[in-house]
C-alpha cells in the first residue's frame, strides 16, 4: 500500500509539473468553431461568381469574440477598415490610372486579427505606389480573379503574392455572401451565418454582450455531441496532456478524411496552380512570399501537409518563392491570425530591399527582431 502510495504520489506531482510547463508552451491549435465574427452592416458586395469586395469608399468595422462553453466570452480583435473606390483596403494611392504594385493574398494580407498593416499609412514612403488586394478566404484563383477585375479598370505593372498554404486548396466562391443577405444586410442572423452584422456601436462592451448572445445560443441549439466536442476543446486548451490527446486524435481523423477528399482537394490544388502560372506569365518579376500559419510555429508546430506539398510541388515546376518565418509572439492570443508584431515582421518581409520590377530583392536577416526571409528556387 505505502508503494503504491508512494507512485501514485509521483505521478501527480510529474502531472502537475507537466501541467505547469505547459502554460509556457505556445497553444497552436485552432478554436475556429468558438470564434463569433461581426461586421458593420452591408460591408461586402458580390460581383462574380469567384470575386467579391467590400462596399467601395467606406469605413467599415470587423471583430471577433471567442467564447467557450464555460466562462466569459472575450473580444480579440475590434478593426477599423477603410476601402478605396475598388471596395479594397485604402493604401497611399487612392484614384490612379495605374498602380506600381498590386499584393494578392488572403486575410493575412487583408489584415484580419492585428488589423490592417497594409495602408495608406504604412505605404505612405515606399516610393511607389501600391494595390492591397487581399480579402479573406481567398486563393489564388480569386487571386487571378482580382487581377483581371483590377486590370479591365486601371494599369498594374507588377504583383506580389503573399499567401499560406490553405490559398492553394481553396475553391474560389463568392456566392455566400448573396445567401446570407438576409443577414449581411437586413440583420436576420442564425448560426449558419460566419459574420453577423452589427449596427451598435463597435466597443469592447457592446461586442462582448453580442458575443454572449450569441454563444448562448449556439450552444443552447447544439446537439449532445456537439457540445462534448466543444467541452473537450475547451479542456485541450486549458490542459496540455488534454491538447496533445486531442492533438493525436485530429490528426487521425484528418488523415481519414484527407482519404476520401483527395480527389477533390487535387482538383483545387491544380485550379490554384494553373492560376498561379497564368499570373506569372503575365508578370515575369511576380513575386511569391508564403508565410507560416498558426499552427506550423512554436515547439508544437512543424510544417503541415499542405505546406510540405505546396513547397515540393513549387521545386519541381521551378517556381521561386520566399519564406517569411513568424514565430509564436507573432500571433494572436487564440486566434490564427498575425498580431501587430507579426504583420510588421511581414510588412518588413513584403518591401525591405524591394522595388516592383525587380527580378530579386534582397534577404532579410533575423537580427533585432528582423524576420527570416529565406529564398528558394
Amino acid at each position: 500500500m505505502a508503494r503504491l502510495k508512494a507512485v501514485c504520489g509521483i505521478f501527480l506531482i510529474t502531472l502537475l509539473l507537466w501541467e505547469f510547463f505547459g502554460l509556457f508552451i505556445f497553444k497552436n491549435q485552432y478554436n475556429w468553431r468558438h470564434r463569433y465574427q461581426f461586421c458593420t452592416r452591408d460591408a461586402r458586395r458580390q460581383i462574380d461568381d469567384g470575386l467579391w469586395t467590400y462596399r467601395p469608399n467606406a469605413n467599415l468595422n470587423l471583430a471577433a469574440v471567442y467564447g467557450f462553453p464555460f466562462g466569459t466570452p472575450w473580444l480579440e480583435y475590434n478593426c477599423e477598415l477603410e476601402t478605396n473606390q475598388f471596395g479594397l483596403t485604402k493604401t497611399n494611392s487612392s484614384r490612379r490610372d495605374s498602380y506600381d504594385l498590386l499584393v494578392l493574398g488572403d486575410s493575412f494580407t487583408e489584415g484580419q486579427g492585428g488589423c490592417p498593416w497594409l495602408t495608406t499609412e504604412s505605404t505612405a514612403n515606399l516610393g511607389f505606389s501600391v494595390l492591397n488586394g487581399g480579402l479573406h478566404g481567398t486563393g489564388l484563383v480569386e487571386f487571378a480573379n482580382m487581377e483581371g477585375y483590377l486590370a479591365a479598370r486601371t494599369e498594374i505593372r507588377d504583383v506580389l503574392i503573399l499567401a499560406i498554404s490553405n490559398d492553394f486548396f481553396r475553391a474560389p466562391d463568392s456566392s455566400w455572401i448573396e445567401k446570407a443577405k438576409p443577414c449581411l444586410v437586413g440583420g436576420l442572423c442564425d448560426e449558419r451565418n460566419l459574420w453577423w452584422s452589427f449596427d451598435g456601436e463597435f466597443t469592447r462592451a457592446n461586442l462582448e454582450r453580442v458575443g454572449r448572445d450569441r454563444v448562448a445560443q449556439r450552444y443552447e441549439a447544439d446537439a449532445p455531441s456537439a457540445k462534448l466536442l466543444s467541452l473537450s476543446e475547451q479542456l485541450a486548451w486549458h490542459s496540455m496532456s488534454a491538447r496533445l490527446i486531442s492533438t493525436y486524435i485530429r490528426l487521425g481523423v484528418k488523415r481519414v478524411a484527407s482519404q476520401s477528399k483527395n480527389e477533390e482537394n487535387e482538383a483545387k490544388f491544380e485550379s490554384n496552380m494553373a492560376a498561379l502560372q497564368s499570373l506569372r506569365e503575365k508578370f515575369p518579376h511576380l513575386r511569391l512570399v508564403l508565410i507560416p500559419q498558426r499552427d506550423e510555429v512554436g515547439l508544437l508546430g512543424g510544417k503541415n501537409r499542405k505546406t510540405r506539398l505546396v513547397e515540393s510541388r513549387l521545386g519541381a515546376d521551378n517556381i521561386p518563392y520566399e519564406r517569411c518565418e513568424l514565430s509564436t509572439s507573432d500571433f494572436m492570443f487564440i486566434d490564427g491570425h498575425p498580431n501587430r508584431k507579426g504583420y510588421d515582421k511581414l510588412w518588413r518581409c513584403a518591401f525591405e530591399g524591394y522595388a516592383p520590377g525587380a527580378a530579386k530583392r534582397s534577404t532579410a536577416s533575423v537580427e533585432n527582431g528582423s524576420p527570416r526571409l529565406a529564398r528558394r528556387g
